[in-house]
């Protein structure tokens, strides 16, 4: 798009990810709990415990962004996005992550916590390739090379991956094909 929106954006990303990284390690101990009373056959034992990290990180995600929103200002500032240049393109785009920033973490627990504890691994993999190469990146790169769009749309565009991971992901949890024991049975 050009180099002020690629400024904002690499500011952006690494606050980003320093957001994900609290929830990364959830789905890690989520992935870790639910393997073991997967392994030990105690299947609806792991689907309520699911359940329960489910709610947990939407709360918490929820919260989360609201806190980010609240304080939004402030974040911009701590990552030096409000000269006058690059505050009107950071400062929707700042809306933007925040209020999205629940549904990429509940992505993250239920692809990463729950359904690979069960070893659906495959699924994953597809599902990544569809969401990200099929529908996110063509979506991102039209709406910013083909039709102009300004760069907080641009953004809003890639989260249209999120979306689709959600629906397909949350599908797939629902109907227990994650639920699988992989240990091996000893004689």
């Amino acid at each position: 798009m050009g180099t002020t929106e690629l400024a904002v954006f690499s500011m952006m990303g690494p606050f980003e990810s320093l957001c994900y990284s609290l929830f990364f390690g959830i789905s890690v101990a989520c992935s870790i709990l639910l393997g073991q009373s997967l392994g030990r056959d105690e299947f609806e034992q792991a689907f309520n415990m699911s359940k329960t990290f489910i709610k947990a990180v939407l709360v918490f995600g929820l919260l989360t962004g609201a806190g980010l929103l609240m304080d939004r200002e402030t974040i911009l500032s701590w990552l030096n996005l409000t000269t006058p240049e690059l505050h009107p393109l950071a400062s929707p785009a700042m809306v933007i992550l925040c209020c999205a920033i629940w549904l990429r973490m509940l992505n993250l627990i239920i692809i990463n916590g729950i359904l690979r504890a069960g070893g659906d691994n495959k699924f994953c993999l597809r599902m990544d390739f569809i969401a990200m190469w099929c529908v996110g990146l063509p979506l991102t790169a039209s709406a910013a090379f083909i039709f102009g769009l300004e760069f907080k749309l641009v953004y809003t565009c890639m989260l249209v991956e999120e979306v689709v991971k959600f629906s397909l992901c949350f599908h797939r949890y629902l109907k227990r094909y994650w639920m699988n024991n992989l240990t091996l049975a000893t004689a």
